[in-house]
């Protein structure tokens, strides 16, 4: 009987000791769960973060070739009006050489 009662005791500390050690493991499993759970929302954050960092990066390539046409059709105006501008002396030129007036420079 004695030894019954000591085996029973035994087998309940034994119980307890790995009822212990279950619900530690039970913990770590929620806190990692936990931690998971965190780094997905980190994870969604991230990849919020790089398409619209996307979006802003083709949004300002698309001004950048906007600007380069301006840029381009400004020059060309611009090129334009100083040959009208180097036809119109010349034609200035002309016009005071054939009237016998010599142009001042």
């Amino acid at each position: 009987m004695k030894t019954k009662a000591i085996e029973i005791a035994n087998s309940n500390r034994e119980i307890e000791r790995l009822n212990a050690i279950i619900s530690e493991q039970a913990s770590k499993i929620d806190s990692l769960s936990n931690v998971t759970e965190g780094n997905k929302s980190q994870m969604e954050d991230y990849k919020a973060q790089v398409q619209s960092l996307q979006a802003q990066l083709s949004e300002m390539q698309e001004r950048a070739i906007t600007a380069e046409d301006l840029s381009s059709q400004w020059q060309n105006k611009s090129f334009n009006l100083q040959l009208a501008i180097t036809d119109l002396e010349n034609q200035l030129k002309t016009a005071n050489n054939t009237d016998g007036i010599v142009p001042a420079e």
